[in-house]
């Protein structure tokens, strides 16, 4: 690691954690019985919000039959449920959208509470420096999507 080119070290050190966040993730995710494509819808959908189904494909990057076929096996374990476009608070009522069920928010929240636990990752960062990356993750994020 050069610190006089800190770019050039960004992508393998990025590749490299992923793959440890990755592994301890999947861990996770299989002690509630769900698939990945599962626990990332869940992850992605915020609490009472809903988001068109073109919009979840979007996030999963997969196709529209895909997500269809995902989203009926999270409604079919009540997680979700589906909504028109005008119930969904939308303009366009022959739109449709997805909310998160009570059920559904309380495993999301369980699901992002246990993979935080225990997540080698982490280190020994303080709270202060978590914080902190965290911050910077979002910018980044931000910035990515802002591209074309």
């Amino acid at each position: 690691m050069d610190d006089a080119s800190p770019q050039g070290d960004i992508v393998p050190l990025a590749y490299r954690l992923t793959e440890r966040l990755t592994a301890h993730y999947f861990a996770r995710i299989a002690e509630f019985g769900l698939s990945r494509s599962e626990a990332k819808a869940l992850v992605a959908l915020q609490p009472g919000e809903s988001v068109l189904i073109g919009k979840v494909a979007e996030i999963l990057w997969a196709d529209r039959s895909n997500t269809t076929n995902l989203i009926n096996r999270l409604v079919g374990r009540g997680l979700v449920e589906r909504r028109s476009g005008s119930a969904a608070g939308l303009t366009d009522g022959r739109a449709r959208a997805i909310v998160l069920t009570p059920e559904g928010e309380e495993l999301r929240r369980r699901l992002l509470e246990r993979t935080a636990e225990g997540n080698p990752v982490y280190g020994d960062l303080s709270p202060r420096e978590l914080h902190q990356l965290r911050g910077l993750l979002i910018r980044l994020d931000q910035h990515a999507q802002a591209q074309p």
